[in-house]
């Protein structure tokens, strides 16, 4: 069933943020200060603050969306904002057409709503249409965009599939769908004649009847003959003597005329009625009777005191009258008819009404509306596509060659975005190697936060989105207290009328026979939907809506409960709060075929405590995320569902270029260490965790590659055995104590890590070329490695192209000697990086059990780092301590060299990671 029941295809889609765990991730502001602080060269707290924001991800990120403006990425969407008017069921049937046979019909209507995107009012009309007898049936659809066809798989029995056109369906607009029908207002049916009962002495009741017609028959004669006989008795006291008793018979006739009677009597009986429709049967009963007159014989006696004390005083004269012979008496002849009627008579069963805005009908193309936007409000950053329609990114209909180059395009889109010149085709092979990629029909970068999100950041940015977005809808902040009284009044006549329904199908009960209520009719509410799509079609599957009813902010001062924690609220805390739902019934269609469909607009509140004496709120109506897996086909989450769900919420604020900036570069910059996001769309429910093996850290590598986690002289990298807090706790501190000494362990840790390395240099090149490799140690954090020397980023430091890179980036006057190096070893090279790509991962998965993240990350090479250079004293963190004999040496490195230092890491790993460091 469609709209009354049926179901589309099962869609699913699977959020990942890309930075992994969000309690493991890093505060960037704290790792700044804290890196300074901890920096032999002492840098100035306001340089590193001012140089690592202004070099960060936030900054990283507003030039990605400008470069992409530029280049005029395909994934950029176009961003409209439309309102959707209350749907009131009675303006919608002033425009649905009735027919002329039979005359006088009405329509009676049962639902009237606006849907955007969906086919489903298609499907629904081709089976009432043509195949009502399975309009109550299960069945699945599914929608083709490249045929336009609509595929109807039946339940068994029947079984089987129908192929339909979807006509000029259209994710992209909006229909006006109503329930209907026509009924008349009686139907009379045909007159049951009754059997005639003639020539009774009683008149039948007419208890119950109203009197319709009485009409004079005319008169007739009745002649009849009979003997009276007339008898006198006197009776009294003497004297005087008592007059003589008479007995006189006499023979007599009469004649006399009668006007003869038909009357006509009526009453209306209740019969019930199927309590689904508004049709009701009733009987009307006709009782005809004729009144006329009957000879007969017989003998009748009246006896009567004629006169008392006659002839005298004392005396009574009685006189008795006996008629012998033939009477007239009143008789009658009756009979009953029937004549049922059907009141509200249903004609044709259901009918679907779909109406598609913007096609000229004045009335209802006003109860949908396209906001005006400008230019500024549809800065949102692009979607990147990774699979689209089942197929990688990487077949050759997407290459610069044969097909439309959409990947070349990403792979820049997605370089840029990395901040470091990352590889997408190495994210694109990690995803495709999933052993569950054939059914991830489409996936996506999309930059935004969850709705679930706990970053404070992120939230602020969430927040503000909101009430942005708030400024387009049509609503007031009273709207709802008067859709609230609306529901109200709904279910009030929605009761009445299962009171009626229920009193039908006795005749005993007290509403029995009774005219049935009118159907509650509810108007939709308004609805605006912000909607954010790419116009090119390669990449049209990433279509993402935002719906809300109404978003209303309130203001306020003193300290708010932040009912996430149950305790007051700290300024700069932000949380959400589940509000009352409201909640109503529609039973819409008729019998058999009536279901009753569940509606609710949420309520949800975000607070904000802004500082210590002040706050503000945004309550939230009907907030809901749609996200068009196919055309037509979404996944649905209401606000409550996303907030509450365990993992990243496929509920996603997208990334919005002015709001962004609005934030403030702090918060933005934090925001953009967590803001990436690979959504996979599929019709099976896929949910594995990729990136809890070694696959998924080298996707969240690239992430703290991708938002530029970078500290430069002043920064950090990570702790080694778990979170601060934690580990002084099993150390038996408590408070602060035991995250300074969580703190230390950490960083101790790291140092011997990091002396592995540069013994490991040591024990191969001597000592001087010992100090190189700590210098270029050094240098690859002044250019920017993601969070110093974590296991990830030692991983990536390693490889052969970022020792070029680092060593030829200084190296100028020397790059032309490293290149015909590097060109003669390139062979070796190339034998030895998939051997070493093996082993890293090894021992990637196995010391990535040991990591841990308090949220503040240092690297400890700071503390370690005994070359002081030619420019100790310098506190711009532009600049690379170290000796002129150092300097000699490194830049005279050559290919060899380098591909020396990457094979000692491999081969002599285990002996260098059981050297004590010194």
């Amino acid at each position: 069933m469609g709209l009354l029941g049926g179901k589309t295809i099962v869609v699913s889609s699977t959020v990942y943020n890309m930075a992994g765990d969000e309690a493991t991730r890093p505060d960037y502001l704290k790792n700044t200060i804290f890196g300074a602080v901890m920096s032999p060269h002492n840098p100035y707290l306001g340089e590193a603050i001012a140089y690592n924001l202004l070099n960060g991800p936030g900054m990283n990120q507003r030039q990605f969306y400008k470069w992409c403006v530029r280049q005029n990425y395909p994934g950029l969407p176009t961003f409209s904002v439309t309102s959707e008017t209350s749907v009131d069921p009675t303006v919608v049937a002033g425009e649905i057409p009735t027919p002329g046979s039979p005359a006088g019909l009405v329509i009676s209507m049962q639902s009237a709503n606006l849907v955007s995107g969906s086919y489903e009012h298609i499907v629904e009309k081709y089976v009432l249409d043509n195949h009502p007898d399975r309009y109550d049936t299960a069945y699945v659809t599914s929608y083709d965009k490249i045929t336009n066809d609509i595929t109807i798989q039946w339940a068994s029995p029947p079984g089987g599939s129908t192929v339909i056109s979807a006509g000029t369906y259209d994710v992209t607009k909006s229909y006006i769908v109503a329930e209907y029908y026509h009924y008349l207002p009686a139907s009379v049916g045909s007159l049951v004649t009754g059997g005639t009962t003639v020539g009774v002495l009683t008149k039948p009741s007419t208890t119950g009847y109203g009197l319709d017609a009485s009409v004079n028959t005319g008169v007739v004669n009745y002649p009849m003959t009979f003997d009276t006989r007339v008898v006198t008795v006197y009776t009294g006291s003497e004297p005087p003597t008592l007059p003589v008793d008479t007995d006189v018979t006499t023979p007599d006739s009469d004649n006399p005329g009668f006007d003869g009677l038909d009357e006509t009597w009526s009453k209306i009986t209740y019969d019930g009625g199927d309590g689904n429709t508004e049709e009701t049967i009733s009987t009307e009963h006709f009782l005809e009777i004729s009144e006329y007159r009957q000879i007969y014989s017989t003998t009748t006696t009246v006896s009567v005191v004629v006169n008392e004390n006659t002839p005298v005083a004392g005396q009574t004269e009685t006189i008795t009258t006996t008629r012998i012979g033939e009477h007239i008496r009143p008789i009658y002849d009756w009979r009953i008819d029937t004549q049922p009627t059907t009141l509200l008579k249903m004609e044709g069963g259901v009918e679907l009404f779909s109406y598609e805005i913007g096609t000229g009908n004045a009335t209802l193309d006003a109860l949908f509306a396209t906001v005006s936007t400008t230019a500024e409000e549809a800065e949102y950053f692009p979607f990147l596509p990774i699979r689209i329609n089942n197929n990688s990114i990487t077949n050759t209909e997407y290459d610069d060659i044969t097909g439309s180059g959409l990947y070349e395009k990403t792979n820049r889109a997605y370089r840029r975005a990395s901040g470091g010149g990352q590889r997408f085709s190495r994210l694109v092979t990690e995803v495709e190697e999933n052993p569950d990629i054939n059914d991830i029909d489409y996936a996506f970068i999309h930059f935004g936060v969850s709705l679930n999100v706990i970053e404070p950041a992120c939230r602020k940015y969430m927040y503000t989105w909101l009430k942005n977005a708030s400024a387009h809808q049509t609503t007031s902040s009273s709207y709802m207290t008067g859709y609230s009284s609306l529901v109200a009044t709904y279910l009030a006549e929605v009761a009445d009328l299962n009171d009626w329904i229920f009193d039908q199908g006795l005749s005993s009960r007290p509403r029995y026979g009774d005219a049935r209520p009118p159907t509650p009719l509810l108007a939709s509410p308004e609805v605006t939907s912000v909607t954010l799509r790419p116009a090119d079609e390669q990449c049209d599957h990433a279509d993402q809506r935002t719906n809300f009813v109404n978003i209303t902010e309130t203001t306020g001062t003193g300290t708010l409960t932040n009912t996430e924690t149950g305790l007051l609220a700290v300024a700069g805390e932000i949380w959400w709060t589940e509000g009352v739902d409201l909640e109503w019934e529609v039973v819409s269609g008729v019998y058999p075929n009536a279901i009753t469909r569940n509606f609710k607009i949420e309520r949800v509140h975000l607070g904000w405590q802004v500082d210590a004496t002040n706050w503000k709120s945004l309550e939230c109506w009907g907030l809901v995320h749609k996200n068009f897996v196919y055309g037509g086909e979404a996944v649905k989450l209401h606000a409550k569902e996303a907030i509450n769900e365990v993992d990243p919420s496929g509920f996603i604020i997208p990334l919005h270029y002015n709001t962004m900036k609005d934030l403030g570069l702090k918060d933005s910059t934090q925001m953009a260490t967590a803001n990436t996001n690979i959504v996979f769309n599929s019709y099976e429910i896929v949910k594995q965790k990729w990136y809890q093996g070694f696959i998924g850290m080298l996707i969240i590598f690239i992430v703290m590659i991708v938002v530029t986690v970078i500290f430069a002289p002043a920064g950090g990298g990570v702790g080694i055995l778990g979170a601060n807090a934690a580990i002084g706790a099993a150390m038996g501190l408590t408070g602060t104590a035991a995250i300074l000494a969580g703190a230390i362990v950490n960083a101790l840790v790291a140092v011997a890590i990091s002396q592995i390395i540069s013994a490991g240099a040591t024990a191969i090149f001597g000592a001087k070329w010992g100090a190189i490799i700590a210098a270029v140690v050094n240098l690859a954090i002044t250019m920017g490695v993601a969070g110093g020397f974590d296991i990830s980023s030692l991983s990536e430091l390693a490889t052969v192209e970022n020792l070029l890179k680092f060593t030829s980036a200084i190296a100028n006057g020397y790059e032309g000697y490293t290149q015909g190096a590097i060109a003669e070893i390139g062979a070796k090279m190339e034998d030895n990086l998939e051997e070493f790509n093996e082993r890293m991962d090894k021992i990637s998965k196995m010391l990535v059990e040991l990591r841990g993240n308090s949220g503040l990350m240092f690297d400890p090479l700071k503390l370690t780092d005994s070359v002081r250079g030619n420019d100790a004293s310098s506190s711009n963190g532009g600049y690379v301590t170290e000796t002129l004999d150092v300097f000699i040496h490194r830049t005279t490195m050559t290919g060899s060299d380098i591909v020396d230092i990457n094979l000692a890491l491999i081969n002599d790993f285990a002996d260098l990671s059981l050297e004590l460091p010194s």
